[in-house]
């Protein structure tokens, strides 16, 4: 079937148009805002409960820190896919844009907030990094611990 020109600019002129109201009914949502705002909070409970303790915790900690980094992170994947589905959708959708830029530079603060517990791991001394590598409380956590451990020659300098 062969559309007319005019039929194919009405098309591509008319955004596409998705359910997303799983995630959230809209900008002005509520719950959106809110989520926002405790995202935050948490982030900065998990700084203020974990920044410079990383090398006194035990695995099973460990294992409940990244449980929360779990939380906070599928939170994340929620907040930034709603305005970047509906700005997806619609490029010349300002609100969208708008909010994907706010999002953005909130989850961004979000991970400076958490950056440390990365860099602490890193800066663990070897025998403390080898129990957390086999610990079976930590043993879904293998494949980051291993992502951590190809750096840590790069920042745990003579050991």
């Amino acid at each position: 079937m062969v559309q007319s020109a005019s039929t194919q600019l009405d098309v591509l002129d008319s955004p596409q148009e998705w359910d997303l109201s799983d995630l959230y009914k809209g900008f002005g949502d509520q719950q959106l805002t809110q989520d926002l705002e405790g995202l935050q909070q948490t982030a900065i409970a998990f700084r203020d409960a974990y920044r410079g303790r990383v090398k006194d915790l035990t695995p099973d900690q460990i294992a409940n820190c990244f449980r929360e980094l779990e939380a906070i992170a599928e939170k994340s994947g929620y907040l930034y896919a709603f305005p970047s589905l509906v700005f997806s959708a619609d490029t010349r959708n300002a609100e969208a844009k708008q909010f994907l830029d706010k999002v953005m530079e909130a989850l961004t603060g979000l991970e400076n907030q958490l950056l440390f517990f990365d860099l602490e791991l890193k800066g663990l001394d070897q025998a403390k990094f080898a129990t957390l590598e086999t610990a079976t409380a930590l043993q879904n956590y293998r494949h980051y611990l291993s992502n951590i451990a190809r750096f840590r020659p790069l920042y745990v300098e003579g050991r």
